[in-house]
């Protein structure tokens, strides 16, 4: 179930994020790694040397107290994240999962995992004053099921409540279920999407809103697939990112129910119309046809170069609407109802007042394809 701000209990905070007297290295690392920085770049923002912000991420050495005001001012977030009792968490598949990751430098790899990591410690902090939404995600692996990841799709499909036909609403599905989907440009073009679990927190999907609104949703199905199937199971990296895209394509398009809409002579028109029905792309519905074996591997390969030909290989002819989160949006209105002034929010969020108002604003935004991407944190 989602967030329901008629029936909300006040929860206490978690002890995981709450700010304490001891200096945290490892959050001005994630700090600083959010905003695309390098220890000698934020250490010409503050006029010192390098070593000296190596020293304070080692724990050596402890910025004094007009050191951290700098610091708080030199990366645009409150002092006190400085000060939150919590781990850096490392780039590794324990934590993370990814769509599209091969391609991504070290460095924005990092940069995208601190700003999720940071997003995960302002949702846990906006959970203070409601109950986390019930997790209804199934958990299911085809090693302890011996279930294809396609017949995994389906049992998730009946255990998300999802009806036959296809999918209007992905995002929505998600959060019904529990989990907290976060449309943002992260900025880093070879990411799609992750999923990330806190236990403790809703499951967390991250989205690089930037992606036409078809691969957004694909992805967003793949990343579901990692939630479902992997999450605190050991599983090889490259077996996980097939058994996730099989997931994604049965669970956006059943066989048993989009084979009716495939001819063995299917053409270009006829994959425009079923991405308007189905809402996935084009190459998604060709790679699904081929799979079910309505069309041979001659007519693929074929409807492949057409594609190509076109140009359409990354960005196709015909656009779907986005799909909007709404359970942010709730957490944070639900508190300025409840009486959160915007620097009360700030304070709560360790940002600043300008990054409150941004949030605020842009979370009306009816849907992101139309008014662009909602949260977006400009690098200075």
């Amino acid at each position: 179930m989602g967030l329901d701000a008629d029936n909300m209990e006040i929860a206490p905070a978690s002890p995981r994020i709450e700010p304490t007297n001891r200096f945290n290295p490892d959050m001005l690392t994630t700090a600083r790694e959010a905003f695309f920085l390098t220890q000698k770049e934020l250490a010409e923002r503050l006029g010192i040397t390098q070593p000296l912000v190596g020293r304070w991420e080692t724990g050596s050495s402890t910025p004094d107290s007009d050191q951290i005001r700098s610091l708080s001012k030199a990366l645009g977030v409150r002092h006190d994240l400085f000060f939150v009792d919590r781990p850096k968490k490392l780039a590794s598949m324990s934590d993370y999962y990814h769509r599209a990751l091969a391609r991504a430098s070290r460095k924005d790899v990092k940069a995208v995992h601190a700003r999720c990591n940071l997003l995960d410690i302002q949702i846990d902090r906006l959970l203070r004053l409601a109950d986390a939404p019930d997790d209804q995600i199934p958990s299911l692996s085809t090693k302890d099921t011996n279930k294809t990841p396609e017949q995994i799709a389906g049992i998730a499909r009946m255990e998300m409540g999802v009806g036959p036909g296809p999918i209007l609403n992905l995002v929505a599905v998600i959060e019904s279920c529990g989990g907290i989907v976060i449309d943002r440009d992260l900025e880093v073009g070879e990411v799609d999407a992750l999923c990330r679990w806190v236990p403790g927190l809703p499951k967390l999907f991250f989205l690089n809103g930037a992606k036409p609104a078809d691969r957004v949703r694909f992805s967003l199905a793949h990343e579901l697939g990692h939630t479902v199937m992997h999450f605190g199971r050991t599983v090889d990296v490259k077996v996980a990112e097939q058994e996730a895209n099989e997931f994604a394509a049965a669970f956006l398009m059943p066989a048993d129910e989009i084979r009716r809409d495939f001819r063995s002579t299917v053409t270009l028109a006829d994959l425009a119309a079923i991405k308007r029905k189905w809402r996935v792309a084009m190459q998604a519905a060709l790679r699904r046809a081929r799979t079910i074996n309505r069309i041979d591997e001659q007519r693929y390969k074929w409807l492949n170069i057409q594609i190509a030909k076109n140009g359409w290989k990354k960005s196709e002819p015909i656009q779907i609407e986005g799909e909007t989160p709404t359970t942010l949006t709730r957490l944070l209105h639900m508190h300025t109802e409840a009486g959160f002034s915007k620097s009360d929010l700030a304070d709560l969020l360790f940002v600043s007042e300008q990054t409150i108002d941004r949030m605020l604003s842009e979370t009306y935004a009816p849907t992101f394809d139309e008014n662009g991407v909602r949260l977006r944190i400009v690098r200075d």
